[in-house]
């Protein structure tokens, strides 16, 4: 798609059959609703920065593995409602996940969540079945609803920073992460595949050297 592009509309791909990966650029802000819902065939997706509306876009799609590319500021209703992602990694500019935007995934198994997340809505992550980690890396506890997990797995580990209180998470009423017997560990492990990484544009024409340290 074109860096041009700004809107992509209703039901555009909608049921789509032979759309097997899609990129939206960093030029479009709305997609409309399911517009690429029920793409027997679509396994990949990239989210452009500047996505603010897509209600449903990606619903009841084969997807396995999303990327947000690093500006985004939310995501939205519906967004990836019954598809089939094993891990989602949160961009640190994410703020607020909507409801029911990861809604029945399945095949859904851990979670980073990035360190500027403030709030993430009413089933967010409900029937969430094979969910069993989740790293959080804010120090301030996302506001979530009593419902945000509801019918996740069983005994799960939630790790967050050190110092940090994510006790509203772990309560053991209604259906909160508690009620499912998660433990809570902390603090949070850098997660390799996440935090320490080199790319392309690091390596190209240089001589580069990385020093890695860490603690047990």
């Amino acid at each position: 798609m074109p860096e041009t592009l700004l809107t992509i509309g209703t039901y555009a791909f909608y049921n789509n059959a032979a759309l097997t990966s899609i990129t939206i650029p960093n030029s479009v802000t709305s997609i409309g609703q399911w517009a690429f819902a029920i793409c027997a065939s679509l396994t990949s997706v990239i989210v452009g920065k500047n996505v603010t509306s897509a209600t449903g876009a990606f619903s009841s799609s084969n997807i396995k593995t999303v990327t947000f590319v690093d500006g985004l500021t939310l995501i939205a209703e519906s967004m990836f409602s019954g598809t089939d992602i094993e891990t989602i990694i949160i961009p640190d500019s994410v703020t607020e996940i909507k409801s029911s935007a990861f809604y029945d995934c399945q095949s859904l198994k851990k979670i980073v969540f990035g360190q500027n997340l403030l709030s993430i809505g009413s089933q967010a992550f409900y029937y969430t079945i094979k969910l069993n980690s989740i790293v959080a890396k804010s120090t301030v506890a996302p506001v979530i609803k009593s419902d945000t997990f509801q019918y996740t797995s069983r005994n799960g580990v939630l790790t967050h920073p050190i110092n940090s209180d994510y006790s509203s998470w772990m309560q053991t009423n209604k259906h909160y992460l508690g009620y499912y017997d998660w433990t809570s560990q902390w603090p949070y492990t850098p997660q390799t595949y996440y935090d320490l990484s080199i790319t392309a544009q690091d390596v190209i024409g240089n001589s580069t050297t990385t020093t890695i340290s860490w603690t047990c």
